[in-house]
């Protein structure tokens, strides 16, 4: 989906789509924990000791924010 916006530059054999690919997944991950699991037990424990444990209530916005990250690096 991200490279049907850009310009095409790099052959096929020369793209390096893991990292982005792992950033996308993360983005998954955050955004089910900070935004459907906020009020529970295990949300906020998940919260609690990942990104939420360095940035607190600001990790709400962290998965857009990777998304928009792993679109640049696609």
């Amino acid at each position: 989906m991200f490279r049907a916006f850009g310009p095409e530059v790099l052959e096929k054999d020369q793209r390096r789509d893991g990292f982005p690919f792992l950033l996308v997944l993360l983005a998954i991950a955050g955004g089910i924990v900070e935004w459907f699991l906020i009020g529970t037990d295990v949300g906020t424990t998940i919260s609690a000791y990942s990104v939420g444990a360095l940035i607190g209530r600001e990790a709400f916005i962290m998965p857009v924010l990777l998304l928009l990250l792993a679109g640049w690096l696609f």
